[in-house]
């Protein structure tokens, strides 16, 4: 559960260590792939650490590994033909095979993105999307401009090369797991059609009109990581302008918006409620490490309670590992409680939730540890705020800094 299978040769160009020279069989063999735990496979890859981090390197590390292996493997359980063959028997293979849970972005300017899909006991797929708003300014026959839109997105959809439509919603992640709940789909922009008449733009002239200013906005990006949200559409500005820079008119048309997180409730499972509270419930601890695990019934924790990492640069990809102790106080026993862990950029825009699922354990005691593993990709430097939510309740809270180099 806390391992990865990375690539000592990136899988696609312009990939940490890309060799042009690797065909794709030999891209795909074993002896490019490299057993890491989850910690060590994210950082091999961060961008100004990959010259640490050589093939050469990692074949190293595989070699090592592997001898490792060969030393210690003969320890463990003997595989009979029996067992090789019920394993066979319950395989599911699938060949030539392709499934997609995330929901399609988007067909048409400003159209909604399709929600995600889930697969799972009690799962379910998320919404899609609504669609963008159209605007129709000093237009004589509004129904021809529209249809004049709708045919630039079919052209647009058959052109491949052109990829995403502009302004259209971004689709919804999907989903694996019991309780499972697709992403929502992203809202399309909204498309604005102004046509300037004579007597307005000689209005326009008279106050010192001489250019047009285009404000084209950044593209949504689309998430990565479980619970992390989708990136907004920018807004696109069209601003007609005097030689001293005065704007006289502004035209603008909102970007369309990410895909959301679903953050709902598992089945079989509720929130906080005062009663809770009043009864003991608390979130006694948080902490971030670099890595926990289980064992035993022990829990090891690596590189605990840091507060700031250093990066090379931005926007970044990020790994953080988050342990939590909940104190079940006098709540009922059997009860299964949902709670969600978000993160919150410099400025307050939340950037990921995730739900965890708490519930006192056979034994009876009454507390409990568990941990979440929060993976997004952040895009400012500052405090990123960390809450521990459930109901009206913020139950437990910290924050980490990203650094960059000092200047």
């Amino acid at each position: 559960m806390n391992s990865n299978v990375s690539h000592i040769c990136a899988r696609s160009e312009n990939g940490p260590r890309w060799d042009e020279s690797q065909s794709e069989a030999r891209n795909r063999h074993f002896d490019n792939l490299l057993l890491l735990c989850l910690e060590h496979a994210w950082e091999i890859d961060q961008p100004g650490r990959t010259h640490l981090f050589t093939p050469e390197v990692l074949r190293k590390w595989k070699a090592e590994q592997l001898a490792d292996f060969d030393a210690f493997g003969r320890q463990g359980w003997a595989l009979t033909d029996d067992m090789a063959e019920t394993a066979l028997q319950t395989s599911i293979s699938l060949t030539a095979a392709a499934i997609s849970l995330g929901g399609e972005g988007g067909r048409a300017p400003g159209a909604g993105g399709g929600g995600g899909g889930a697969i799972g006991a009690n799962a379910r797929g998320g919404d899609g999307g609504p669609g963008g708003k159209v605007t129709v300014e000093g237009v004589s026959n509004p129904t021809e401009a529209i249809l004049a839109l709708l045919d630039l997105g079919r052209t647009m959809l058959n052109d491949k090369k052109n990829g995403p439509i502009p302004g259209a919603g971004g689709g919804g992640a999907g989903a694996i797991g019991e309780n499972a709940a697709g992403g929502k789909g992203g809202g399309g922009g909204d498309s604005v059609i102004a046509h300037i008449s004579e007597e307005e733009m000689a209005a326009l002239r008279s106050e010192g009109f001489e250019r047009i200013e285009c404000i084209v906005p950044e593209g949504g990006q689309a998430a990565k990581y479980p619970g992390e949200h989708s990136e907004d559409g920018g807004e696109a500005v069209v601003n007609f302008v005097t030689a001293d820079g005065r704007v006289l008119r502004t035209i603008r048309a909102a970007g369309g918006k990410g895909a959301q997180s679903a953050c709902v409730i598992p089945a079989g499972s509720r929130q906080i409620t005062p009663s809770d509270i009043s009864e003991g419930f608390q979130v006694s601890a948080i902490l971030p490490a670099d890595v926990v695990y289980f064992r035993d019934g022990v829990c090891s924790v690596l590189g605990g309670g840091f507060t700031f990492t250093s990066v090379e640069t931005l926007p970044v990809d990020l790994s953080w590992c988050l342990l939590l102790k909940v104190d079940f106080g006098a709540s009922v026993g059997d009860t299964s409680f949902a709670i969600f862990v978000s993160v919150d950029d410099p400025y307050g825009k939340e950037e990921l939730r995730l739900p965890v699922i708490v519930k006192r354990d056979d034994s009876g005691e009454p507390a409990s540890l568990c941990y979440v593993m929060l993976r997004f990709n952040a895009q400012k430097p500052g405090p990123h705020a960390i809450r521990v939510l459930s109901g009206p309740f913020v139950l437990a809270r910290t924050s980490i800094e990203v650094r960059l180099p000092s200047t």
